[in-house]
């Protein structure tokens, strides 16, 4: 079996910003050099996001919060990449992307059952 590369980063989108003067982050997964991008919930000040880290700079309890919520969605991805090469033996970005906006569900068959 192949081994297979995974990545995850999260991207400011600083070209939109919004009335409130944030980005919104996009999510890039990438598998074997193939990528999906898909939205987060996520936003935050143009001059508070670190590029190279993937990450806000601070140390107040808000940018806390926000940094824990990327390492958490980081951590979903990582689950649903791992899950799916245990149950299909490949991968693809598009499969770990529809994973992790509930698009597809576990597959049951009767020979399973």
């Amino acid at each position: 079996m192949k081994k297979s590369t995974f990545k995850v980063l999260f991207l400011i989108r600083r070209n939109q910003v919004n009335k409130d003067g944030k980005c919104a982050i996009i999510i890039k997964i990438t598998v074997d050099g193939e990528y999906e991008r898909l939205n987060s919930t996520l936003s935050i000040e143009p001059d508070l996001w670190d590029a190279a880290a993937s990450k806000a700079i601070g140390r107040s309890s808000k940018i806390a919060e926000f940094n824990k919520r990327i390492e958490d969605m980081r951590h979903v991805l990582k689950e649903h990449y791992y899950d799916l090469l245990n149950r299909h033996g490949y991968v693809t970005a598009e499969m770990v992307k529809n994973a992790f906006t509930g698009v597809t569900a576990k597959e049951e068959s009767l020979v399973t059952l």
